[in-house]
């Protein structure tokens, strides 16, 4: 496999799960051809690239943002949502850390107004493209 490009979050809306019914939300795709390593998220069958702000990063001084959620505390990074225009059609992979599963693919097709298509592929299906 290559060097994945993209990272892709997914609501809760388009059900993803691992063959034994874990909920997936985190994968990689080299589906879209940026040449970068870059984070889209999938709301309500919609594609949206995660750009961070023009400006001082954390690391450059600004202030950070941070939550408690339980026994955790949490660093916010702020990112605006940019739509990706579709149709689409994405090739996911990516790991259930819930069960160990070695390798879990679906092709999910976007189009405008209409819900996601999701197939679940096999492994001999899920070879990322040569880059």
């Amino acid at each position: 496999m290559g060097t994945p490009r993209a990272a892709v979050f997914v609501d809760g809306l388009v059900r993803l799960r691992c063959p034994r019914g874990h909920a997936l939300r985190s994968f990689c795709t080299e589906s879209l051809d940026d040449g970068s390593l870059i984070t889209y998220v999938l709301i309500d069958g919609q594609l949206y690239l995660a750009e961070a702000p023009a400006g001082p990063s954390a690391v450059d001084g600004a202030p950070e943002v941070w939550r408690i959620h339980g026994d955790d505390i949490v660093r916010e990074h702020r990112f605006t949502l940019r739509e990706v225009g579709g149709p689409l059609t994405l090739q996911l992979y990516g790991c259930c850390e819930a069960c160990d599963a070695a390798l879990v693919c679906f092709r999910l097709t976007i189009r405008p107004g209409e819900p996601t298509r999701v197939e679940r592929l096999s492994a001999s299906q899920c070879v990322p493209s040569a880059s």
